[in-house]
């Protein structure tokens, strides 16, 4: 197990872009999420996605869900967005979220995700990611 996570710590991630069924459940979720604002927004299609595939916070999850289950409770996952702008998913996806990069802060220190899209979309910048 050592050995897994000294792999997967030095592994870089692996970027794909999403077809077929994969794509579909991205373009489903987007339709299917709350909207709070920008309506409209929903309209757009998501016709391109990809899934960033870091090894090293992969480890951590596999290692959270074991735990979980080793304490008889289910783990739960969320579906929720961040938007960023362009210029910061690289950073993102490879190294996480650096709280030295943080801005704006309204409900304090941390990382913000939101389950509707049309919080998120208010932080894409140059064209911006979510």
């Amino acid at each position: 197990a050592a050995a897994a996570a000294a792999a997967a710590a030095d592994s870089e991630p692996m970027v794909e872009r999403l077809e077929g069924a994969s794509l579909e459940l991205v373009q489903e979720a987007w339709k299917k999420a709350p909207w709070e604002s920008h309506e409209s927004a929903r309209s757009f299609p998501i016709v391109r996605a990809w899934q960033v595939r870091t090894p090293k916070l992969q480890l951590l999850v596999d290692v959270t869900q074991s735990n979980f289950r080793c304490k008889s409770k289910p783990a739960d996952i969320l579906e929720a967005w961040h938007g960023t702008a362009n210029s910061n998913v690289l950073g993102i996806t490879t190294n996480g979220f650096d709280p030295g990069r943080r801005s704006g802060q309204a409900y304090g220190a941390g990382e913000y995700f939101a389950r509707s899209p049309s919080v998120s979309i208010r932080y894409c910048r140059e064209g911006g990611f979510m």
